[in-house]
């Protein structure tokens, strides 16, 4: 159920997998991907947060209801961002490997 809405089961009917699918993230908050010019496939992104911590978030998502409030823009670090703390985890739901244990 997790990853069927990562990648695309969502209010915004997008992945949030860089590099899979259609409604892939072409523009993460993520410095190589920028300076590339290109996202760098396989890379979670931070998806939708209500929040709306960045400047970008807060000016293109203030009407948004929180479900959508997620913005493909390299600026919106708040919901767009390549973090660690959410791509360990999702390696570990795609390999079915609990690291936990």
């Amino acid at each position: 159920m997790q990853l069927a809405y990562l990648t695309g089961n969502n209010t915004n009917n997008m992945s949030f997998v860089t590099g899979d699918g259609e409604g892939q993230p072409k523009n993460p908050h993520h410095r190589i991907s920028q300076v590339l010019e290109k996202a760098i496939p396989g890379m979670l992104v931070g998806g939708p947060n209500s929040g709306l911590e960045d400047d970008y978030a807060r000016s293109a998502l203030a009407d948004a209801a929180p479900a959508a409030c997620y913005a493909d823009n390299e600026q919106s670090y708040s919901t767009n961002e390549v973090a660690i703390y959410w791509n360990s985890p999702f390696l570990n739901l795609m390999t079915g490997v609990n690291i936990y244990e």
